[in-house]
């Protein structure tokens, strides 16, 4: 038993002319999602039971959405890859992993409401499981170019960049007369902002979970994640400060054509 009840509604109902149509329940698959929670604490310690339930929907919800993530990554770098490409779709996709890497680094936070004492009493059913071995966040830096791999939305990003014979560096100095080349490279640094946020998030829940004690991974814990903290796109982040070097940003004149 998991606490609650799950739904036990069937997945389809019949219609009055007799055709089978999806119901909520089976249509979200709520029966399968919803008793996915298997705390190994007993139901009868209840306070110890919820405070594991609550660590294990913590990490089924961050890696929903991880999923969700890297679903949109990869027709980010589709739109920006094909031809023609299609800036503005990419930003779109851009924008929504964005806003979802957010909600990711509040499940983090969310973690800081589980108790030192509560989390003690059931970490060590975890064994070696741990966060570092999430096949779906070591999918999400490789997307992102991160700890040596090869970003293929921001290959993308950067071709469209030379078909339009402009750098990065000339879509700051021209800003904001770059047009969606503009938008696309703010785009990517909200989407590097936020990757920042859910590691800094990350260290700052396991700094308040367990201290300096080592990581149910065998890693050394948050010393081990703080040093793996890194910014994907450098070279947008490096364009950006370089405007603010004497004579890094040219004068534009109004009459500049937009680039689309």
């Amino acid at each position: 038993m998991n606490g609650s009840a799950a739904p036990t509604s069937a997945p389809h109902e019949s219609t009055a002319d007799g055709a089978a149509e999806p119901t909520y329940d089976g249509y979200l698959r709520l029966p399968t999602i919803l008793t996915a929670q298997a705390p190994t604490t007993a139901e009868s310690d209840r306070y110890t039971h919820a405070a594991e339930h609550f660590f294990i929907v913590a990490h089924q919800s961050c890696e929903l959405w991880l999923k969700q993530a890297l679903l949109d990554l990869n027709l980010a770098a589709d739109a920006v890859r094909s031809r023609p490409r299609d800036l503005g779709l990419c930003l779109e996709q851009v924008r929504r992993v964005t806003h979802v890497l957010t909600m990711i680094a509040e499940h983090f936070t969310v973690l800081e409401r589980l108790t030192v004492a509560s989390f003690a009493r059931f970490r060590g059913a975890l064994g070696r499981a741990s966060g570092a071995q999430s096949g779906q966040f070591r999918a999400l830096y490789r997307a992102l170019g991160l700890y040596g791999a090869d970003s293929e939305l921001f290959r993308g990003f950067l071709s469209a960049l030379a078909e339009r014979d402009l750098t990065v560096a000339e879509v700051y100095r021209r800003a904001p007369h770059s047009g969606l080349s503009y938008l696309l490279a703010e785009g990517l640094v909200d989407l590097s902002q936020a990757v920042r946020r859910c590691q800094l998030a990350h260290v700052e829940v396991v700094v308040r979970q367990i201290g300096a004690r080592p990581g149910t991974g065998r890693t050394t814990g948050a010393d081990f994640l703080a040093r793996r903290l890194a910014v994907p796109f450098p070279e947008l982040w490096e364009a950006r400060t370089a405007l603010h070097t004497p004579g890094g940003v040219d004068s534009v004149g109004v009459g500049v054509q937009y680039d689309r």
